[in-house]
């Protein structure tokens, strides 16, 4: 989903709705810090957004949910310059192609600081159609950059039954 129809989203009766009966579960109040001022519904999850249940949302005043942003934005950030850091030979010799890299910013805010696995906001490792759905890209698109992240051992593939789930290598992911 896009920004614009994100935003268009967040205007619609549909959405108002949601957000009234969160906003009156949790008693008009923040649930981190009990402030009854400026508050704000914080999506858990982007996964389902426009189809999202009451348990993807939770009531944040202004502050706490400034702050819940800025944990994600300072986790990638941290991310990103280790990346950097760590990967030159990849960026200075073009290994990467712009698909590539743009995958890769698009998956860092999903990345387990911890263990280096793409995982949903909620922390659940995220299978090949969630991994497509939040980049936005095609399965064709999405195999053809996978396979060669797996071939130069950035990604690692986790089977698990009849998902797939993804990992960095530990090579290029140590952040403990």
């Amino acid at each position: 989903m896009s920004k614009k129809d994100y935003n268009k989203y967040l205007r619609s009766p549909e959405w108002k709705a949601k957000k009234l009966l969160v906003l009156e579960r949790d008693n008009y109040k923040c649930q981190q810090c009990g402030y009854t001022n400026n508050l704000h519904v914080h999506h858990l999850t982007y996964e389902n957004v426009t189809n999202e249940q009451l348990d993807d949302l939770v009531t944040l005043c202004k502050r706490c949910h400034r702050s819940e942003r800025k944990k994600k934005v300072k986790n990638t950030k941290h991310f990103i310059k280790y990346y950097k850091m760590t990967n030159r030979e990849l960026v200075k010799n073009k290994v990467l192609t712009k698909a590539e890299k743009a995958f890769l910013y698009d998956v860092l805010a999903y990345i387990n600081i911890e263990t280096g696995v793409i995982t949903s906001e909620r922390g659940i490792p995220m299978n090949t159609k969630g991994i497509m759905k939040v980049c936005g890209i095609g399965r064709t698109l999405f195999y053809s950059i996978t396979s060669k992240l797996i071939k130069i051992k950035l990604l690692i593939p986790i089977l698990d039954g009849n998902n797939t789930y993804y990992r960095l290598h530990s090579n290029y992911f140590s952040c403990r």
